[in-house]
């Protein structure tokens, strides 16, 4: 009588088994179901977050592009106003070294106002030194500006040929 009894044991129990797995199939179709949902969400805001970040990177390039065409601008500015400044200051001394001449032989002749002459020649000679010597100083500064420009062009132009990570959405428009 045991193997009839073990029988209808595992009868009884292959009969609720069967019964709890028919009953945990539902179940488990709406976790299924539930799981594809999610990940179709998931793959929408991953598509659309991608296009953020692209929008970011484009708004980004063409900024940084405008940035290096303005300071190409300015340093072609810079090296235009740079020129006119040089010629300027030898025109300038051309002007005052004819004058100089005009004066120093004008004055030859009267030797009352050498002596007053040599004066304000020497007078001119150190205005003329410390202007000289400002425009040279003006010059030097203008073209340590220009320099510094272009390291920034040239800065400005290799971030721009980094690609975009996350900390790209942080830049303002």
């Amino acid at each position: 009588m045991r193997i009839i009894d073990v029988l209808r044991r595992l009868t009884r129990n292959s009969d609720s088994s069967a019964k709890s797995l028919s009953e945990a199939v539902p179940l488990i179709n709406l976790v299924v179901s539930e799981l594809s949902e999610n990940s179709q969400l998931m793959n929408q805001r991953l598509a659309e977050a991608i296009a953020g970040i692209a929008n970011q990177s484009e708004l980004i390039n063409r900024k940084l592009s405008e940035a290096v065409a303005g300071i190409t601008h300015q340093a072609e500015l810079v090296d235009r106003k740079l020129s006119q400044a040089i010629e300027g200051i030898a025109n300038q001394t051309d002007v005052i070294n004819r004058r100089l001449m005009e004066v120093s032989i004008d004055f030859r002749n009267n030797t009352g106002r050498l002596n007053q002459l040599g004066q304000i020649l020497e007078q001119l000679g150190v205005k003329l030194d410390s202007l000289v010597e400002l425009q040279k100083a003006e010059i030097v500064m203008q073209r340590d500006q220009a320099e510094a420009m272009d390291e920034l062009a040239k800065i400005l132009t290799g971030a721009s040929l980094c690609p975009a990570g996350p900390s790209s959405t942080r830049h303002p428009e």
